[in-house]
């Protein structure tokens, strides 16, 4: 059965923009009303468990758009100022991982990092079981109670896999020079 759209706007979203060495991506994560160092503290706890896959990463900084507006207000960063090492490798620019979860009411919630910087396997996904990082990472995004919330504002039960890929945009962008 089909689950009714909602809103874009539903939930309080922050948006942690930084740098991958070539291009600005952004992370969003949905939460409840839980403030800006339970946030500081969800979204460092992530990044600082998935940096062995990253190449080096800058951060820009942190915005808030409230529930029920689409503007994007500065916000305070209070984690560390790059994650990852070394330059990501030209031919990983298009390369993520997403992290996925569902609902108890069935949907699905999804966060992305781009500025991977390490090899695929035949699978394109990278389970708890082979990754320490993966592993520490599902912790992370699981152990964060109001945060990484689904569009419905409930908490997701977090698939214990990240699933590794290219995107059709940054291949296009790179394509074109970019």
């Amino acid at each position: 059965m089909a689950l009714s759209p909602l809103p874009a706007n539903n939930t309080d979203r922050f948006k942690l923009t930084y740098f991958d060495g070539y291009h600005n991506h952004s992370l969003v994560c949905r939460t409840a009303d839980v403030g800006f160092g339970t946030v500081n503290t969800a979204l460092d706890g992530f990044l600082t468990a998935i940096e062995g896959l990253l190449g080096l990463i800058t951060i820009i900084g942190l915005e808030l758009a409230e529930a029920g507006s689409d503007v994007f207000n500065p916000s305070v960063w209070s984690g560390a100022a790059t994650y990852g090492a070394g330059g990501l490798s030209a031919i990983n620019r298009p390369f993520s991982l997403s992290f996925t979860g569902r609902a108890s009411s069935g949907r699905k919630s999804r966060v992305f990092i781009f500025g991977v910087d390490s090899p695929t396997d035949d699978t394109w996904r990278f389970t708890t079981s082979e990754s320490g990082f993966v592993n520490d990472a599902v912790a992370a995004l699981t152990a964060v109670g109001g945060t990484f919330l689904a569009i419905d504002s409930l908490t997701p039960t977090w698939h214990p896999y990240a699933n590794f890929g290219a995107n059709d945009h940054w291949v296009k962008v790179i394509r074109g020079g970019g």
